[in-house]
């Protein structure tokens, strides 16, 4: 009888974590948000939440603010120029200011929360510190508050918040693979160092004292035959990057020094 009561006592206690377990799970809800509730565009590209709370949505068809309930819109007006630039939202961050900044396929907007206005960054002809290009791939704010800005077929820059210049890290012709002039992803990890891929594939690690790069090679080639995405560290310290068409690799710095790269692609 003591045998037959154990297993219906352990029977009873497995039957009520598996239900514990699957309310847990039931838990994680999603909901499916479009242009029916709100949404200017239904291709997101990219996310963020800000110090206040609000989500920002950055879409192919303009900049939307997101309460919760409600959607603000914000999109480009050629007659209006404290208007966003553009309305392919390419990149969003919000620096440690409170400042959003935002890349577009028409160039670099600062948002002025105050005055529900943006200030315009463009490429100006024959003046060497405005954008390169329009096309703003990639924001970045490092841990000493500097802003890097990727822009496609320009070169890495870094903008002066006080004069509002841009100053570029040039591209070497005579060694293409040091770093690429289409920008894609920044990114500083917890040892500081500063990452750049591009849309080619190179990855390299960028020295800023030295203002100069060090490409990055898996199998003696430059990393990935295609477009790195993103760039992101574990907790861990492990570097993870995605690609386009190229799959996730990922990169671990044992002590002596020498970067392990795996490379996981579909089988």
């Amino acid at each position: 009888m003591n045998k037959i009561l154990l297993s219906g006592v352990l029977t009873f206690l497995l039957l009520i974590q598996t239900q514990l377990i699957s309310a847990q799970d039931s838990d994680h809800k999603f909901k499916h948000i479009t242009t029916v509730d709100g949404l200017s565009q239904s291709t997101v590209s990219c996310i963020l939440q800000d110090s206040k709370g609000f989500m920002w949505f950055g879409t192919q068809g303009g900049l939307n603010k997101y309460d919760g309930y409600t959607f603000t819109h914000y999109l480009y007006d050629p007659n209006d120029s404290t208007s966003i630039l553009g309305n392919y939202i390419f990149s969003l961050i919000e620096d440690r200011q409170g400042n959003l900044w935002i890349g577009t396929e028409n160039g670099l907007n600062m948002f002025d929360r105050s005055n529900n206005t943006f200030v315009r960054y463009q490429h100006v002809e024959n003046d060497q510190s405005s954008l390169i290009g329009n096309e703003v791939r990639t924001i970045f704010e490092d841990s000493d508050g500097r802003l890097w800005v990727g822009v496609a077929g320009g070169d890495l820059a870094r903008l002066d918040p006080n004069s509002g210049k841009f100053v570029y890290i040039r591209h070497d012709e005579a060694d293409p693979e040091r770093l690429s002039q289409d920008i894609t992803s920044i990114f500083e990890d917890s040892r500081k160092n500063l990452w750049v891929g591009s849309f080619t594939g190179n990855l390299s690690l960028f020295d800023r004292e030295k203002e100069s790069f060090s490409p990055i090679y898996y199998q003696n080639e430059k990393l990935s035959n295609d477009r790195i995405w993103n760039i992101t560290e574990d907790r861990e310290g492990t570097i993870w990057i995605s690609t386009y068409r190229d799959g996730l690799y990922s990169m671990r710095f044992p002590d002596d020094g020498n970067p392990e790269i795996a490379h996981y692609v579909k089988i």
